[in-house]
């Protein structure tokens, strides 16, 4: 499952009671418990596409760890605004939506069993998963117009389709300084000097 949808933005208020408020979006905040989890998520979702190239000293930045707070931030005032226009989803449409993923099918078909050993291993309730799915839902119902309805320009989309398409070949060539060191001569009036 992906990792935004394992860390149930909306829903993990239940448990995190009492832990430190990094930054307040409306009436909920983002905890230090949300942001580790996150991050761990993060680090596995890493390691798993990248192997043994992956370095978790990349992402242990200021810079990174802002971005991912800056995420959740964004994700959570996008909540926000779904809650507060009454962007809901029907218990019916989440049903579906999750039976149709294909994380938890096996065969082709929904499978309980594979639901719930998901969750186990992910130290989710059901209820918050089906909380924060109810929340990507709700998201995408706000987005959902924007998306359908922008459009670039020509001009735009042909320079993305370019630098897209375009490739390069780079070369190599180390000089070391072992390679230089026979023919270099330094006069005793050059070290006074």
């Amino acid at each position: 499952l992906p990792s935004f949808v394992l860390i149930g933005v909306s829903g993990y208020s239940n448990y995190v009671d009492g832990d430190e408020d990094l930054v307040k979006v409306g009436a909920q905040a983002v905890t230090a418990q949300e942001f580790d989890m996150a991050r761990r998520n993060q680090l596995n979702d890493l390691q798993r596409s990248m192997g043994g190239a992956f370095d978790p000293a990349l992402v242990d930045t200021p810079a990174a760890k802002q971005q991912l707070l800056d995420s959740l931030v964004d994700r959570r005032v996008l909540i926000e605004i779904a809650t507060k226009e009454r962007f809901s989803v029907s218990d019916s449409a989440l049903r579906q939506a999750i039976a149709a993923m294909p994380e938890l099918q096996e065969d082709g078909v929904f499978s309980a069993q594979r639901y719930n050993q998901l969750l186990a291993g992910a130290g989710i309730t059901t209820r918050d998963f089906e909380q924060s799915q109810r929340a990507e839902l709700a998201i995408s119902r706000v987005l959902a117009p924007i998306v359908d309805t922008a459009t670039l320009p020509q001009i735009i989309n042909d320079e993305l389709q370019k630098v897209l398409m375009d490739s390069r070949t780079v070369q190599l060539h180390a000089f070391t300084a072992e390679q230089f060191l026979a023919e270099q001569s330094v006069t005793d009036e050059e070290i006074k000097a």
